[in-house]
């Protein structure tokens, strides 16, 4: 996929729209956007549904920011967390080959999935995942994802644990200029439910 056809998938256009053009007005050279660089003015809208994870020893991806609405959404700091280890057991391999793919191509992620929350509102959100370094001469060891919450499908008043993933409509890595990992390479997302 392009950023012209998530843009055209998606249910928030704008806003992803303007998403993007902040990370593509701090890409560097090799494609990889650096946070140093990010027009703060413009991206200041955003942060409430921002999150960073930070790839540590290419097997844990570490929640370094959570905005406040995703905050709200899971019920608990997620700073310091592993984001592996809130997402359905059967597709954390397949999340950090997916995470790994990003840094090395480099290339983006997009997925339009079902969540089920803190609240208990079961919803579906739209995600797009960027590679980030933190200054341009920094190693891109960090992910810039952009949360978009979309229609609530459902509400089960005794959710009690928030639940990521548990069904998804598209998954696809995304082209920042780079082109994307081959079809084959695609990590299988295939949730419990």
């Amino acid at each position: 996929m392009t950023f012209d056809d998530i843009l055209s998938t998606s249910q928030a256009p704008d806003k992803l729209a303007a998403y993007v053009r902040c990370y593509q007005a701090a890409q560097g050279e090799d494609g990889i956007a650096s946070q140093s660089a990010l027009p703060l003015r413009d991206f200041a809208k955003f942060m409430a549904d921002i999150t960073v994870l930070e790839m540590v020893a290419q097997e844990r991806l570490l929640f370094r920011l959570a905005g406040e609405n995703v905050l709200e959404k899971m019920g608990r700091n997620l700073v310091g967390r592993d984001f592996l280890d809130i997402i359905p057991s059967v597709i954390r391999r397949q999340s950090l080959a997916g995470h790994l793919d990003m840094q090395a191509k480099p290339c983006g992620y997009f997925m339009i999935y079902e969540n089920e929350y803190v609240g208990g509102q079961h919803a579906f959100a739209e995600t797009l995942t960027l590679p980030l370094r933190k200054s341009p001469d920094a190693p891109a060891d960090y992910f810039l994802g952009f949360h978009i919450q979309n229609d609530v499908i459902g509400v089960n008043l005794y959710q009690k644990e928030p639940a990521l993933i548990v069904g998804y409509q598209l998954s696809s890595f995304v082209d920042i200029g780079f082109g994307i990992p081959d079809a084959n390479d695609l990590p299988a997302i295939k949730p419990d439910r």
